[in-house]
This record gives C-alpha cells, structure tokens and sequence, in this order.
C-alpha cells in the first residue's frame, strides 16, 4: 500500500500538506487529466484547508488559480456539474466561512470523531 511522504502522527506544516496534495495531483491516475472535475474537487479541498486554517491571503490565491484555470468543461458534464454553479458555490463558502467552520467543530464533537488520533496544521 502506498504511503504518505509526510507523517501523520503529529502536528503537520500545512504548506507541507498543501504541496503534497499538489504533488498527488500531478501522479497518475490524475495527472492524466489536469482540468478535470477530479482535480477541481481536489483544488475545493485544498480550499477547505485553508478556509480551516485560516488564511486569507492563500485562500484568495487559491480562489484566484482556481478561476483563472482552463477547466475540462465535458468532463464536468459527464459528472453533471456546471462550471459556473460549482466556482459560485465556492464563493458562497468563503462568504460564509463561519458557518463552515461551526459544521467542523460540530463534526470534532462527535463520539466516534472524539476518540480518533488528530494532528494539527502548523501554519
């Protein structure tokens, strides 16, 4: 089984995190196909992150990458996303941060979220 080239075991740099998610992005399968709807979801996560960690200046580069690529718009047809529809709903999210962050802390409560092993991003 693959591993991961970071450890998970303790606190994490999340600029370490963030280029192994790009770095995974460029691996195969999806290397193949750079401006899928698979990359896109990759680049919302990365998004989440940093909406999570909190840091404006990142989030605004990564909105702004996110706009400015030249996305598959067939491949995500084939998945029944609209293109536009999905970058505003990105917007949405980062206008209503807050809300975002109270689901996690929500989600961090949970018994059976509560008991796992957690890491923290060192920013």
């Amino acid at each position: 089984m693959p591993q991961l080239p970071i450890k998970l075991d303790g606190d994490i740099f999340l600029n370490d995190f963030l280029l192994m998610m790009d770095n995974y992005s460029k691996d195969q399968p999806l290397g193949a196909a750079p401006n899928s709807y698979l990359q896109a979801k990759l680049q919302e996560y990365k998004l989440e992150i940093q909406m999570f960690c909190g840091n404006d200046q990142q989030i605004k580069i990564t909105l702004d990458q996110i706009r400015g690529r030249n996305w598959d718009s067939a491949n995500f047809k084939q998945w029944g996303i609209d293109i536009n529809k999905w970058l505003n709903e990105l917007e949405k999210k980062i206008n209503h941060r807050s809300e975002f962050l109270e689901w996690i802390e929500i989600n961090k409560q949970d018994d059976k979220i509560e008991k796992l092993r957690s890491s923290k991003f060192i920013l």
